[in-house]
């Protein structure tokens, strides 16, 4: 049976990497938790057509809320403890196959998508948020009992230029990058 990136993921350092570095990225995930639910409550007091403009997805199915998410939780809500591919230890046989210097060839992948990461976070935190939850709370649970499940969410593998050019960047679920179709369709193995 093949594994699941989660699977994938577990299997290598990161587990350890979290452990020693756990107060410095539950602050950062806790600092993104509460700058994202501030912004929920500055446009819960704003017109509709100013929540609109903001949340709804526009022709190219993107947003406002959309675009800052993919960009403060996608990318960057673990700060400087970010999950790259060498605390991962996640390289494509592509690139473990190269001889010699790798400069210029070789790039990260977020596996799952940082757009994904945003709307899947995004999405957890404002469900707590509207049935009542405190930030507090929603940090606590976010850090202490969810983010240990989840780590591969933020997971990056190293790949070639040349793979990454071929991966579809769009039209795969949560499920599909969970059991890397989209690797196997652009015909990356880890």
């Amino acid at each position: 049976m093949n594994k699941n990136f989660k699977d994938i993921v577990y299997d290598g350092p990161i587990v350890d990497y979290f452990n020693t570095n756990k107060a410095g990225i539950h602050d950062n995930l806790g600092l993104t938790i509460h700058s994202t639910l501030s912004r929920v409550d500055y446009f819960s007091n704003k017109p509709k057509e100013v929540r609109d403009k903001y949340y709804i997805l526009n022709g190219n199915n993107s947003s406002p809320n959309k675009q800052f998410n993919r960009l403060s939780i996608g990318y960057n809500a673990l700060g400087n403890y970010d999950f790259t591919p060498a605390r991962c230890g996640l390289y494509s046989k592509g690139v473990l196959d190269l001889p010699g210097a790798r400069t210029g060839l070789i790039m990260s992948e977020h596996t799952m998508g940082v757009s994904n990461v945003g709307i899947i976070v995004f999405n957890k935190i404002n469900k707590f948020y509207n049935a009542g939850e405190s930030k507090e709370w929603i940090i606590y649970y976010m850090n202490d009992i969810w983010l240990k499940d989840n780590l591969h969410l933020w997971a990056q593998v190293q790949v070639l230029k040349t793979e990454d050019k071929k991966l579809a960047k769009d039209g795969h679920s949560y499920e599909d990058k969970l059991n890397l179709v989209h690797y196997g369709e652009a015909g990356i193995v880890l």
